[in-house]
């Protein structure tokens, strides 16, 4: 009986931990196939289930309620930690815009539409991730979530509601103050071209802009590169601050 329980708690722990590292942005980020992802689960999440309570489980019906829970638990913490993350792809397509390399291009890895300084960004943010430890702080605060209870309903509470909303808020916001040096670099560049044009009148204006766009937004982004790392450790300390607090909106003691 203590043997089947132990399988039950992996089975469960299994569930939301491929449902986390499933929807992880950062290991999105990295092509892993699925038996990969399963071999990262299985060994966290049998070692997690001998470190917890065991929760008796009576009838099947029972036993796929709480696999789904779990299942939407993991799918949960995943997308909170992905709406933090998508702050660095969001200012890449902002500047895409801006310098005319908004052409998008099918990214397999997130199985969506991407840019070219949006990818740009978020791979030197990667790199910034795994330099800084986070995926074993991810980890251990993945980890802790099984020490605690998850609010069977708190995807109705006001609290998770409010913490939602201003994690989109939160994510716009970082979005736009990244990407802001870049916009206002190009505008002043507009001004500099539309002086040149009512001085010289040999200035065709229409054939250099996107040439002189792109060239100024990749210099720019050269030069950032020191700022940029400083605002990509930023975004890593609130990614983790996000994670707690979305560990409190949703678990309890």
């Amino acid at each position: 009986m203590l043997e089947q329980s132990t399988w039950i708690m992996t089975l469960l722990v299994m569930a939301r931990t491929f449902a986390f590292l499933s929807t992880l942005p950062v290991l999105r980020g990295i092509k892993i196939p699925l038996s990969g992802k399963l071999a990262i689960t299985l060994p966290i999440s049998i070692f997690i289930a001998h470190q917890i309570e065991i929760v008796e489980v009576e009838t099947v019906l029972e036993f796929l309620g709480l696999l789904s829970f779990e299942v939407v638990v993991g799918l949960t913490l995943g997308f909170i930690l992905e709406l933090i993350t998508s702050i660095v792809r969001m200012a890449g397509s902002l500047i895409d815009q801006d310098i005319g390399l908004a052409n998008p291009f099918f990214d397999p890895n997130f199985n969506a539409q991407s840019t070219t300084v949006s990818r740009i960004y978020f791979y030197v943010f990667l790199l910034v991730f795994i330099v800084l430890g986070g995926i074993q702080k991810v980890i251990e605060g993945y980890s802790y979530t099984f020490q605690l209870t998850a609010r069977t309903t708190f995807y109705g509470e006001q609290t998770f509601l409010d913490f939602l909303l201003d994690t989109i808020d939160f994510m716009f916001v970082g979005a736009v103050q990244i990407a802001i040096p870049f916009m206002m670099s190009t505008f002043l560049v507009y001004i500099a071209l539309l002086m040149m044009s009512k001085t010289v009148d040999k200035i065709n204006l229409l054939m250099n802009i996107f040439g002189i766009k792109i060239a100024v937004g990749m210099v720019m982004i050269f030069i950032s590169i020191p700022v940029l790392i400083m605002a990509f450790e930023q975004v890593f300390e609130s990614f983790f601050d996000t994670f707690l607090d979305l560990i409190g909106t949703m678990f309890e003691r």
